[in-house]
């Protein structure tokens, strides 16, 4: 008889072993059921969060870019931010309540837009021809400082939302 015997299976053992089956069993059954709760009614199998914090980030860039329109005098591309914030705003809003993944991409590149422009619009504000005792000069440029990083991160989450909705992410 060989020194070492492999112990039968006891009725504890095979009583484990059928526990451990039915609770991968309920396992299964809890995540299956779980992805079918979190399918939206617009086709995106994801829970609530990116779209809403572009929306969110959206407001918070049209609350910043409106006070820039006044620097459109004296730098025109600043002219274009509060139209392109609120075009911002409304592609996140048609985007967070059913759009598709096409309106987020809009935002995105609204989002872009506005960097780009509010860049040039500063770069005009502290140019050495700009008379540095103008008072709306001076405030259109700190508007300026607000606007551009939150027209960055707007676009960036606008993408990370669009590549959310396209199941890339």
């Amino acid at each position: 008889m060989p020194a070492y015997a492999p112990a039968r299976k006891g009725a504890g053992t095979r009583a484990r072993e059928g526990a451990h089956d039915a609770a991968r069993e309920a396992c299964a059954a809890a995540a299956a059921s779980s992805a079918s709760d979190d399918a939206r009614p617009h086709g995106r199998a994801y829970g609530p969060g990116m779209e809403w914090l572009a929306l969110g980030v959206w407001l918070i860039v049209l609350v910043a870019a409106l006070p820039l329109g006044a620097g459109a005098f004296a730098a025109p591309p600043l002219g274009l931010q509060p139209p392109l914030a609120i075009a911002g705003l409304v592609l996140a809003i048609l985007f967070a309540i059913g759009g598709d993944a096409g309106l987020a991409w809009a935002a995105f590149g609204v989002g872009i837009a506005g960097t780009v422009t509010t860049g040039a619009g500063a770069a005009e504000l502290i140019a050495d021809e700009q008379d540095p005792s103008s008072r709306t000069a001076g405030r259109t440029a700190a508007f300026a400082g607000v606007a551009l990083p939150m027209y960055a991160t707007a676009a960036a989450v606008s993408l990370l939302a669009a590549l959310e909705a396209n199941g890339s992410l």
